[in-house]
C-alpha cells in the first residue's frame, strides 16, 4: 500500500517485509536497557487493515508493559492513513 510507504518515508521508519497483504516495519531500533526496539504489524484483508505494534526486550521476547506507547504508535497510523487517504480521494474529486 503507497500510503503506508509515504507514512514509512516521512517518518523513517524502514519496512523489514512487504507483500500484497502486509507490512512488517520497524519503527524504532534502540539499544537500551528495557528494550531493543519496536515494529509494527499490517495487514490487509479486504477493506480491513489490522495494525499491532510490538516492543522487544531482550532476546526478542515481546515486552509487556510498553502497550501505551504501543497504542499511540497504532492511533497516530491510523490518524496519518486518514489524512493522506481523503487528501487522495478529494484530488480524485478535483479530476473527475
Amino acid at each position: 500500500m503507497k500510503l503506508v510507504e509515504d507514512i514509512c518515508l516521512t517518518n523513517k521508519w524502514k519496512i523489514l517485509a512487504s507483500d500484497n497483504h502486509s507490512h512488517v516495519i520497524k519503527i524504532e531500533n534502540t539499544q537500551i536497557g528495557y528494550h531493543t526496539g519496536k515494529e509494527l504489524f499490517i495487514l490487509y484483508q479486504n477493506t480491513d487493515i489490522f495494525l499491532r505494534c510490538l516492543t522487544y526486550a531482550t532476546y526478542d521476547i515481546v515486552h509487556p508493559f510498553h502497550w501505551i506507547s504501543q497504542r499511540e504508535i497504532e492511533d497516530s497510523l491510523v490518524k496519518n492513513l486518514k489524512i493522506k487517504w481523503l487528501s487522495h480521494t478529494e484530488k480524485l474529486d478535483s479530476l473527475g
